[in-house]
Formats: structure tokens, C-alpha cells, sequence
């Protein structure tokens, strides 16, 4: 099984299907920088198009920018990115893998799975002090 990987940066988004530590495949978008949503959608977006090709995934994992609040799932500033000030980013990729996992594909995490791996992340990179 494996594990997508989502990487926001100021000027790319990239997400990546990893197993025992090889990445499988990948797709790279353009940050947008006209809001939250957007960046959500883009982020969401290439999620989607790894997982149509056919993984199956079992977890996802989120990098941010930023100082992060691990306790309620959110970007506190990323300066690099338009609209992330605040930015509920945990319940915003829970809501959007919802609406993928509605689809009836059994490969998705559930949402409360993608919740846990994103808070598990922004813990992480809090006791690191990033």
C-alpha cells in the first residue's frame, strides 16, 4: 500500500504516491495565490489525479508552511501564500476527501484518517519548532 504526499510551497504544490520510501509517481501544480480556496482546491486537485491513476492509498501526509496550530488543524501565517492567515487547512482537505471518497472508490482514506495524519504532522513540526 501507499502514502501521498502533499507538499504546499509558496510557488508549488507537490504531491507524490510513495511506497518503502520510492516514490511512484507525482504531479506538480502552481500555487495559486488569489486565496485559501483555491489553494485547497489545487491541493485536492492533484491528490485526485494521483489517486485516479489507480494507488491505492492508505495514509496522506501534509507539509505547510508557517507556524501551524496542531491543535486546530490550521496554518496560523504563511506569508509566501495568499489567504493563509488562519487557514482551517485540516477541515478544508477533510471536507474535500469526503467529496472524493463519496465517489465510491475504497482506495481513499476516510476523513477522520486524513485528519489524524495531518494533525499527527503539524504535532511533529511543532515539537521540531517549525
Amino acid at each position: 500500500m501507499s502514502t501521498l504526499g502533499i507538499d504546499l510551497g509558496g510557488t508549488k504544490i507537490l504531491a507524490a504516491v510513495v511506497e518503502d520510501g520510492r516514490v511512484l509517481d507525482r504531479v506538480r501544480v502552481d500555487t495559486p495565490q488569489t486565496g485559501f480556496d483555491a489553494v485547497v482546491a489545487a491541493m485536492a486537485g492533484a491528490a485526485r489525479e494521483l489517486i485516479g491513476r489507480g494507488y491505492q492509498v492508505t495514509g496522506v501526509g501534509v507539509g505547510s508552511p508557517g507556524p501551524l496550530d496542531h491543535e486546530r488543524g490550521r496554518v496560523v501565517f504563511a506569508p509566501n501564500i495568499a489567504g493563509m492567515v488562519d487557514a482551517p487547512l485540516v477541515e478544508a482537505l477533510e471536507q474535500q476527501y469526503d467529496e472524493l471518497q463519496a465517489t465510491g472508490r475504497p482506495d481513499v482514506p476516510s476523513a477522520d484518517e486524513i485528519g489524524e495524519a495531518v494533525e499527527q504532522f503539524l504535532a511533529e513540526q511543532d515539537e521540531k519548532g517549525e
